[in-house]
């Protein structure tokens, strides 16, 4: 177990120091006032990771995690961790965090942590992620995002996550909107604000 975690560790900090980028993307602010400020201090709500082909299409920073885990040795899930990786890993800072097997990771689920720390001191979002290989060749993959936004989950399935499809309450507070075919958006009422969790699994 030491081993594992010392690995952890300086993955850690090499990812830190080569992860960061610009600021991160601000929300869609709804015209007026104080209520427009406070949307524009949240970051947008992104659509469903895209394709692994298009992966090589964005800034880099998912390569910068894949070549992590290929040091780790994870190498079979490359293509998988890159494009999860471009896709959370826009325009933040991130802080990440390994979860390797004893040993031949290439041949087992892992997985990350990850803060994504909003410029300027706001705050941050958290995100997972998890890779495994599959018998008949690939990787199979998901992620899940949690962040917090100043404003109700009223409005916000009103006017950012408009084009989402209601598909109603979870069970009693929780409303759920579709994201992808296997993908979830998950607003959670807390104080005035709202908590985003989006969750999509990857094929």
């Amino acid at each position: 177990m030491k081993s594992v975690i010392s690995r952890q560790v300086v993955l850690t900090l090499v990812v830190l120091s080569s992860l960061a980028c610009s600021v991160a993307a601000q929300a869609q602010a709804e015209p007026g006032g104080a209520k427009k400020r406070a949307a524009a201090a949240a970051p947008a709500v992104p659509a469903a990771a895209p394709a692994v082909a298009g992966a090589a299409a964005n800034s880099g920073q998912g390569k910068a995690l894949r070549d992590v885990f290929a040091r780790a040795g994870v190498v079979n899930c490359g293509p998988r961790v890159e494009q999860i990786g471009d896709f959370l890993l826009k325009q933040t800072e991130a802080g990440v965090f390994l979860f390797l097997p004893f040993s031949a990771p290439d041949q087992h689920q892992v997985g990350v942590a990850l803060e994504l720390a909003a410029p300027g001191g706001g705050p941050s979002a958290f995100a997972s992620a998890e890779f495994s290989p599959e018998p008949v060749g690939g990787c199979g993959g998901s992620y899940e995002s949690i962040s917090y936004l100043p404003v109700t989950c009223t409005e916000l399935a009103r006017t950012t996550l408009a084009a989402n499809k209601s598909l109603g309450v979870l069970k009693r507070n929780i409303q759920t909107l579709e994201l992808s075919e296997l993908g979830r958006v998950f607003l959670m009422p807390a104080g005035a604000g709202c908590v985003l969790i989006k969750r999509e699994l990857l094929r």
